[in-house]
């Protein structure tokens, strides 16, 4: 707020300074919390300066001298951005005899970022290069107050100016920098302030994109600003943790080199779409993380997709290679997003991934321990693991199609969930930032789960409570409470290849108090490799009803029994896609390879009992890509 002994602006207009006697003041520009800033104007030559006047009592004591500094941090930086101060001049408001000081400086014709991003007549002009050329500009102001060992210490956008002229031929936007803070900033990490300042700045920017309209690349470009450098890099203050942490050179690379990722990826992509046999890829996880290709070659047609989707929990069983993995990966959250299906009116429910191939790996040959404090630590990693991908995904989601109410409900969130947990939030901006919490859950705690895991036997006494079977659920019921874009869109928990014997009886037994846990808002679908391979208890001996505590799939049989045309129309999609994925195959669909030929299974019984002569024929019969399911 401007402060109450400010004199009157206007007692400024039409003077001058002493020093600078040729400058009249002839223009009021803004107020700040200490002063006024003005432009003045030498008529003899039209030069410009900018006098920012502010009155000695809004110094406290000791601030006159301090103020100084002000002009020397900018003064000795060389980056062009900078604003130059030309002096700093005692002055005394002739009308109210308020005594000043002024600060000269070199005048900027330009407005306030906050000003540009505030004003709809400029919100339009705010793209994806304008963005890149912000961030460009800051992070090589970075790089040099970093190596003087300098801090900006007040690098907001109102004190960032955007300058344009209808007579540059190029038509570019350039940046300066004004108003450095002249404070230690306590509780920083050498210049984290500065670099938390640019990453809020950036968030502001992105939010007047309208992601919907962007182009591959655009969309590209923003996603990896949104997801790489504002919740991570920017906020990161530990360099072992990010090697882009606090690092302008490696930052400004990165930003450099985004069209050509872009270009890499798409090839890739590109690529990838086109199998060199139809029969590539026969199972779902050597695909790897290429959603496009697994959009390419999966079929909707699959028998039990509907039973799938059901608000309940749910066990999928099945031979390998029947799709169970593929399903679960495409009904989730993350799969919509990177293949554009993700619009709200087409996502019921919040699917989450989770490949068991990670517990596996984190408890592996798990036995229930005889520490009674131990029996948590699959649990607090499995509902790190989950939390975290789901505050992942959860953020992707809502930035891209419900910003205001996330941005209006997540620290508020945050905080919640700091208190759910128990633990004691950073005390410095990251704390309030999702980004921090995601860090902790996917890496210090199930970390630390897991290796304690190995070590417990050895300890007298734990170091550490871990999370029980309800937090997963509470954080859940947490953000359907904070967000109203969640209301009717419970969470779906997709665990994958929950089989023994690599997810041992004891493991899924300890888990089994969450997962066949019955709640309205969250639900989890279990994929094993047949019904034995899955233990229907938990690890207190209670007993898990099929159709009660959950519904029992088995897609073997389904296909099996199927007496419709489900799976014919089923396995006709799938090899018509793995077909049309290879350039120049011979056959573009099933019924250009075999045929069709419907089958009467009545008339085929009444061959079978016919005649020698008749039977001889029978051979006939099992033809067309109708004999596939037949024969299975």
């Amino acid at each position: 707020m401007v402060r109450s002994n400010l004199p009157d602006k206007s007692n400024f207009l039409g003077k001058s300074i002493p020093g600078h006697d040729n400058y009249i003041i002839t223009q009021y520009i803004d107020s700040g919390s200490n002063g006024h800033l003005f432009r003045a104007t030498n008529p003899s030559i039209e030069g410009d300066l900018a006098f920012k006047v502010v009155p000695t009592t809004n110094l406290s004591v000791g601030d006159q001298q301090l103020y100084l500094e002000e002009a020397r941090k900018a003064n000795i930086l060389d980056n062009s951005a900078v604003v130059r101060y030309r002096d700093v001049v005692p002055y005394t408001d002739p009308i109210s005899s308020t005594p000043c000081v002024v600060f000269v400086c070199d005048y900027v014709d330009g407005s306030s970022l906050q000003d540009y991003i505030d004003k709809s007549e400029h919100r339009d002009r705010v793209d994806l290069t304008f963005i890149r050329a912000f961030l460009s500009t800051m992070l090589g102001l970075l790089f040099e107050l970093q190596a003087r060992g300098l801090t900006h210490g007040d690098l907001h956008a109102g004190n960032v100016l955007v300058v344009t002229s209808p007579y540059d031929i190029e038509g570019r936007t350039s940046f300066r920098v004004t108003d450095f803070g002249v404070r230690n900033i306590p509780g920083s990490a050498g210049h984290a302030t500065d670099f938390l300042n640019v990453a809020n700045t950036l968030s502001s920017l992105l939010s007047v994109v309208d992601y919907s309209l962007l182009d591959g690349r655009d969309r590209f470009v923003y996603t990896r600003l949104r997801d790489h450098f504002l919740r991570r890099h920017l906020i990161e203050t530990d360099h072992t943790a990010d090697l882009l942490a606090m690092n302008p050179r490696g930052l400004l690379e990165e930003l450099r080199g985004l069209d050509q990722k872009y270009d890499e990826a798409t090839a890739d992509e590109r690529a990838l779409r086109k199998l060199t046999t139809p029969f590539d890829y026969p199972n779902c996880e050597q695909i790897g993380n290429s959603h496009l290709l697994l959009q390419a070659l999966y079929s909707d047609r699959l028998l039990g997709l509907v039973d799938v989707s059901r608000r309940s929990n749910v066990v999928l069983t099945g031979p390998r290679g029947c799709g169970k993995t593929t399903v679960f990966r495409a009904l989730s959250l993350d799969y919509r997003i990177e293949t554009g299906t993700a619009e709200p009116e087409a996502v019921d429910y919040i699917g989450i991934y989770y490949r068991c191939d990670d517990l596996y790996f984190a408890f592996p040959r798990y036995e229930t321990p005889t520490q009674i404090d131990a029996i948590d630590l699959p649990m607090h990693y499995l509902t790190a693991s989950l939390l975290g991908r789901t505050l992942e995904d959860l953020e992707k989601w809502a930035m891209r199609f419900f910003l205001g109410e996330w941005r209006a409900g997540i620290e508020s969130l945050v905080g919640d969930l700091w208190s759910l947990f128990d633990w004691q939030m950073p005390d410095d901006p990251s704390g309030r930032e999702l980004s921090t919490l995601v860090h902790r859950l996917k890496g210090k705690e199930r970390r630390r789960a897991s290796k304690n895991a190995r070590l417990f036997h050895r300890r007298s006494q734990p170091s550490f409570s871990y999370f029980g079977p309800d937090v997963l659920l509470t954080a859940c019921k947490l953000l359907s409470d904070h967000f109203a874009f969640l209301e009717n869109r419970p969470f779906y928990f997709f665990i994958d290849d929950f089989s023994r014997p690599k997810v041992t009886a004891a493991l899924q037994a300890t888990l089994n108090r969450l997962l066949m846990h019955r709640t309205s808002y969250a639900f989890f679908k279990i994929s094993t490799e047949s019904p034995v391979s899955f233990v229907r208890h938990d690890i207190d001996g209670k007993r898990f009803v099929e159709s009660r505590e959950f519904d029992f799939i088995n897609l073997g049989l389904r296909y099996i029994n199927d007496r419709s045309n489900q799976s014919v129309q089923f396995i006709d999609d799938l090899f018509s896609r793995r077909f049309q994925a290879v350039d120049s195959y011979p056959v573009k669909t099933l019924n250009d390879l075999l045929g069709s030929a419907p089958r009467n299974e009545n008339a085929t019984a009444r061959v079978f009992r016919s005649d020698t002569e008749d039977a001889d024929k029978s051979h006939g019969l099992y033809a067309g890509k109708e004999a596939i399911p037949a024969v299975q």
